[in-house]
């Protein structure tokens, strides 16, 4: 089942993160910062908060994986487009439709942007 942003919001709020653009994990001063889809590895028991596979700034991080396995490469790249204010990329259904949630999670929850 693809993620709505009522769980993307619930998933932020039970694993206390905070949320963070354009990198997948960055823990500081006590405190996890995470994209949406680490954030929903996590609260769906995918993956653990302390797994090293989570930080991977890239392609073989384990949440991308976990996600573009599950629901599809291109609504995942979506939801990371729209959180993290790209243009919309591509005119892709399962594209549009994660770059739309991306979107609407960034505006509800407004991700901290690491040092730009």
């Amino acid at each position: 089942m693809k993620p709505t942003l009522t769980e993307i919001v619930a998933a932020y709020q039970a694993q206390d993160f905070k949320p963070i653009r354009r990198i997948f994990t960055l823990h500081a001063k006590g405190v996890d910062h995470v994209c949406p889809l680490v954030a929903l590895a996590i609260h769906r028991g995918v993956v653990d908060r302390a797994d090293p596979g989570i930080e991977i700034d890239g392609g073989a991080n384990l949440a991308l994986s976990w996600g573009s396995d599950l629901w599809s490469f291109e609504f995942v790249v979506g939801i990371l487009d729209g959180w993290d204010g790209q243009e919309q990329a591509k005119d892709i259904h399962d594209y549009v439709e994660g770059y739309q949630l991306g979107v609407a999670a960034a505006q509800q929850l407004s991700p901290l942007d690491p040092g730009l």
